[in-house]
C-alpha cells in the first residue's frame, strides 16, 4: 500500500498538477477560433452560412490522436473482411464475450487476434466515460470494440481513405468560397489566423487524448488499492474505492485519516449515488436563490431557471434546432442511446444521444450520423465528428432525447443545424 501511494504521490505532483499546457492551449484555442468566427461573418459569409463554413475549414486536419484508436479498429475489419472467410464467419456468428474468450485463451484467429492485442497494448487505457474512474477500461471488457469491429464489416464501414476523400473534398470547398471572397492582405490575415485555428484546436484535442492516458494510469492504481484495502478487510469489494475521496483514501493509508471504519462511509454514498444516477440532470445554465446545495435537491424547480430554454427553438414542434457540427444532409432511422449498450449493433442509424466522450468515438463509424443534446463546437464530438465527416449537430435544445425514439425516421441539415421529424 505505502509504494502505490508513493506511486500516486509522484503522478500527483509531476502530471496531474502540472495543468500549465492545457490551460496555455484552451486559452489559445479560444483566441483564434473566436477570431475566426470574427473574421468569417465579417469578411466571407452571411450570418447564416458562416458557422457552417468555419467547421467546413476545420476539416480535414490529420493528426488526431483520438481518431487513431477508431482507425486501427477499422484497418483490423478491414483485414479481416479481406482475409480468411473462416475467421470472418467466425467474428460474424459468436458472441463478442466468447470472442474474447478464445481471443484471450489463445485460440488459433491468428493474425486478427494478433492485431487485436496490439491494439489493446495501445489504447486498453480507453473506456466509456473516460473520466470517470470507476468505469472499467478495455482491458477489463473490450466487447465494445469487438462488437464495433463486427459492426464495420457488415456494413463495409471501414474504408479510411474514403472517409479521409470527404473531408478533403469538404475542406477545399470551403477554402475556395474564402479564395473568390478574399484578396490580398486579407486573405493572408485570413489564412494566418485559420492556421492558427487549425493548430490550436488539434493540440487542445491531443492533450485531452494524453489526459485520458493519464486518467488510466489512475485508474489501475486506485483499483490496486482497492484489492489491498479488501484484502484487508477494510472494504467490501475493490470497486468500493471509488465511493471514497482521495484524500481520505491518502489520510487512511497515512494514518491520519478522521475515521478508521471506512465502510459506513461508502455504503452511506452508494445510497446517495442511486438518487443521483436516477435524478435528471440539471440545465446547462440556470438561476439558483439561496444555498445550491438545497436547490439540487429540487431539480424541477432548476428546470424552471433554464437560461437557455428559448435559445435555438423552433416553433414548429417538428423541427429541432442546434450548434452545426460537421455538414451533410441525410434522412433516416433514429437510435437513441441513453448508454452505449443501447447502441449494440448499430448499423447506418442516426446517433442520438445526450452527451458523448472520447470512449464513443469507435461506433461512429456505423453511424451515418450523430445528434447529441448537449456539447459545443469545441466539444469532443464536434472535433472528431469533423476529422471523420459525420454530418453531426450538437447543442440540440428542444427535447432531443424526449422527442425522438429508436426507429423513427428525420431528415438531418448539420450544415443549417437543423432535424426534421418526419414520423411522428
Amino acid at each position: 500500500m505505502p509504494r502505490l501511494n508513493d506511486h500516486f504521490h509522484y503522478l500527483d505532483e509531476q502530471m496531474l498538477k502540472r495543468w500549465k499546457a492545457p490551460i496555455i492551449n484552451d486559452y489559445l484555442c479560444m483566441l483564434f477560433f473566436g477570431l475566426l468566427k470574427k473574421l468569417t461573418g465579417e469578411w466571407v459569409a452571411d450570418a447564416k452560412t458562416a458557422e457552417s463554413l468555419q467547421n467546413d475549414l476545420l476539416c480535414g486536419e490529420g493528426g488526431l490522436d483520438s481518431t487513431e484508436p477508431t482507425k486501427c479498429l477499422m484497418r483490423l475489419a478491414e483485414n479481416l473482411d479481406k482475409g480468411d472467410k473462416a475467421t470472418r464467419d467466425w467474428l460474424l456468428s459468436t458472441p463478442a464475450e466468447k470472442i474474447w474468450d478464445e481471443i484471450r485463451a489463445e485460440k488459433k484467429h491468428l493474425p486478427f487476434a494478433v492485431g487485436f492485442h496490439d491494439f489493446l497494448d495501445r489504447f486498453g487505457f480507453r473506456s466509456i466515460n473516460e473520466l470517470k474512474l470507476e468505469e472499467p477500461d478495455l482491458h477489463d471488457d473490450p466487447t465494445f470494440v469487438i462488437n464495433s469491429i463486427v459492426s464495420y464489416v457488415r456494413s463495409g464501414s471501414y474504408k479510411i481513405g474514403d472517409m479521409e476523400a470527404r473531408e478533403r473534398e469538404i475542406r477545399a470547398t470551403a477554402e475556395g468560397k474564402v479564395k473568390a471572397k478574399l484578396g490580398g492582405l486579407r486573405l493572408m490575415l485570413y489564412w494566418w489566423v485559420l492556421k492558427q485555428a487549425r493548430r490550436a484546436v488539434k493540440n487542445r484535442e491531443n492533450l485531452r487524448f494524453a489526459r485520458t492516458k493519464i486518467f488510466g494510469v489512475s485508474r489501475h492504481l486506485f483499483r490496486a488499492m482497492g484489492r489491498k484495502l479488501t484484502a484487508l478487510g477494510v472494504l467490501g469489494n475493490e470497486h468500493d474505492i471509488f465511493y471514497l475521496t482521495v484524500e481520505e483514501i491518502v489520510a487512511y493509508i497515512e494514518g491520519r485519516g478522521l475515521s478508521g471504519n471506512l465502510s459506513p462511509m461508502v455504503e452511506a454514498r452508494k445510497v446517495e449515488y442511486a438518487v443521483y444516477r436516477d435524478t435528471a440532470p440539471p440545465p446547462d445554465r440556470f438561476i439558483s436563490l439561496g444555498a445550491a446545495g438545497v436547490s439540487n435537491e429540487h431539480m424541477n424547480v432548476l428546470a424552471e431557471g433554464d437560461l437557455l430554454r428559448s435559445l435555438s427553438e423552433s416553433d414548429d414542434p417538428n423541427i429541432l434546432k442546434g450548434t452545426p457540427c460537421s455538414p451533410g444532409v441525410i434522412e433516416g432511422i433514429v437510435r437513441v442511446v441513453h448508454n452505449v449498450k443501447d447502441a449494440e449493433g448499430i448499423n447506418g442509424e442516426i446517433l442520438v444521444t445526450a452527451r458523448t466522450d472520447p470512449g464513443w468515438v469507435p461506433l461512429y463509424p456505423s453511424c451515418s450520423g450523430l445528434l447529441i443534446e448537449r456539447g459545443s463546437l469545441l466539444s469532443h464530438s464536434a472535433v472528431v465528428a469533423r476529422e471523420l465527416g459525420l454530418p453531426t449537430i450538437v447543442g440540440v435544445n428542444g427535447g432531443l432525447m424526449t422527442k425522438l425514439k429508436t426507429g423513427q425516421r428525420v431528415r438531418v441539415d448539420a450544415g443549417k443545424g437543423e432535424i426534421y421529424i418526419l414520423e411522428a
